[in-house]
C-alpha cells in the first residue's frame, strides 16, 4: 500500500488503508513497530515535500491525519487495549523487560546499553545479513541501494524501515538472533532485484549483462549450497543419534536432567523421566536431591558460538560434575558439509537450532 501511494497518488482512502494495515501488522508482531514507525514517518515526509507549496491549506494535512486516526483506532481494537487493558499493559511490560524474561533471571547475554554495545549489535546485524543472503548478493544489494537512493522516494522509505528495525527492535532489546534479520533480508531483495534489472537495460554497457548474470548465478549458487548444507544437518541431526543412544542404554525409570528448553531435546523414550533444571534457584540442590542418572549438555538459542552447553547450565554445576560422580559417557555432533567454505559460523548471535553438539553425562560413581 505504501508503494501504491507513491506510484498512484496519495488519497484519503489509501491513507486509511495504510494506517489500518500498519496497525494490524504491529498487533500481529510487535517487531513491526520499528520499521513501520520510521517508514510511515518517511512516507508522510515524502507526501509533505511533494505538497510543500500548499502546507498552509487544511486539505494538505488530510492524508497524515487520516492515516494516524485510522491507524490509532485499528490499533486500539486489534491490540485488545479496549477489551483487556490489563493484558495489553502486561504484554507491554513483557517486551520492555526482555532481558528478565528467561527463566525469571536477568539474561547476561545481551549487549550493554553503551556505544560499544550498540556498535556490536549493528555489526552482528550486518554479519547475519551477510550469512542470510551471501557475499555476492550483499554486494549486489548495496549497489542497488546506491543506484536507487537518489532516483526515487521508495528506496528512502525502505532505508528508513531498515533504520527503524535496527533502532527500535535490535537496539531496544540489545540482543540479536538470526531470525531478527528476516525483514532486512526481505528489503534487501528489492535492492538486489533492482541492481540486476538495471544492469541488463538496453542503454547500459553490454559488459554489464554477463556480469549481472554471473552475479545472479554465483549468488543463487551460494544460497543453494547453504540449503544443501542445512538439509544435510537436519537429516543427520545429532539429536537423533543422542536419542537413539539413550533409548538403547537407559532403563525404565531413569532420570534425565537438562537445562535447555524441553522442545529442543533429542527424541526421548517415554520410559525416561525428565527433570527440568533452572539456573536459579539452587540447581545443585536439585541434582543432589534427585541424583539423575543422566545430565544433558546441549547448547541452545542463548549459547555463544563454540559452547557445548546451555547458557542456563551454570558453572557451579558443570565444573562439579566429576566430583558428583558424572562422566561424559557419550558425545554426538554431525560435522556440517562445506565446513571450511561456510566457516561453520552461520550465526553470529545465538543459534544451535539445528544439529547442536550434545554431551551425555552419566552417573558412574
Amino acid at each position: 500500500m505504501i508503494a501504491r501511494c507513491l506510484a498512484m497518488g496519495f488519497t484519503n482512502r489509501r491513507a486509511a488503508l495504510v494506517g489500518v494495515f500498519a496497525a494490524f501488522a504491529v498487533t500481529t508482531k510487535d517487531q513491526a513497530f520499528g520499521p513501520l514507525f520510521l517508514g510511515l514517518l518517511a512516507l508522510v515526509a515524502v507526501y509533505l515535500w511533494q505538497n510543500k507549496a500548499d502546507l498552509s491549506a487544511i486539505r494538505t494535512w488530510k492524508f497524515p491525519f487520516v492515516l494516524g486516526l485510522c491507524g490509532s483506532i485499528a490499533f486500539v481494537f486489534a491490540s485488545g487495549l479496549v477489551i483487556s487493558p490489563h493484558r495489553f499493559i502486561g504484554h507491554f511490560v513483557y517486551i520492555r523487560n526482555y532481558e528478565q524474561n528467561f527463566y525469571g533471571i536477568t539474561a547476561r547475554f545481551g549487549q550493554p546499553a553503551t556505544l560499544y554495545g550498540y556498535s556490536v549489535l549493528t555489526w552482528e546485524v550486518l554479519t547475519e545479513l551477510f550469512f542470510s543472503i551471501g557475499p555476492v548478493f550483499l554486494a549486489v544489494g548495496i549497489a542497488g541501494l546506491l543506484l536507487t537512493l537518489r532516483t526515487g522516494p521508495f528506496t528512502r522509505i525502505l532505508c528508513a524501515m531498515l533504520v527503524g528495525h535496527l533502532v527500535f527492535v535490535v537496539w531496544a532489546v540489545r540482543y540479536t538472533q538470526f531470525r531478527y534479520i528476516i525483514l532486512t533480508t526481505y528489503i534487501f531483495s528489492f535492492f538486489i532485484g533492482r541492481a540486476l534489472a538495471v544492469s541488463i537495460q538496453d542503454e547500459r554497457p553490454r559488459w554489464l549483462v554477463p556480469v549481472a548474470l554471473s552475479c545472479a548465478i554465483a549468488g543463487y549458487g551460494w544460497l543453494g549450497l547453504r540449503c544443501v548444507n542445512l538439509t544435510y544437518q537436519m537429516y543427520f541431526d545429532s539429536r537423533y543419534q543422542a536419542g537413539k543412544w539413550l533409548d538403547q542404554n537407559s532403563r525404565p525409570g531413569d532420570e534425565l536432567a537438562f537445562f535447555t528448553s524441553q522442545n529442543v531435546l533429542p527424541p526421548i523414550n517415554a520410559d525416561i523421566q525428565l527433570l527440568k533444571l533452572f539456573a536459579d534457584p539452587a540447581p545443585m540442590d536439585k541434582v543432589l536431591g534427585n541424583s539423575p542418572r543422566y545430565i544433558l549438555g546441549q547448547p541452545d538459542f542463548a549459547s555463544p558460538i563454540g559452547s557445548d552447553r546451555s547458557y542456563f547450565f551454570p558453572d557451579s554445576v558443570y565444573n562439579e560434575l566429576g566430583n558428583l560422580g558424572y562422566t561424559a559417557t557419550a558425545k554426538f555432533e554431525t560435522p556440517p558439509l562445506f565446513e571450511r567454505f561456510f566457516l561453520n559460523d552461520t550465526l553470529v548471535g545465538p543459534g544451535y537450532y539445528v544439529n547442536p553438539p550434545i554431551t551425555v553425562f552419566e552417573k558412574t560413581k
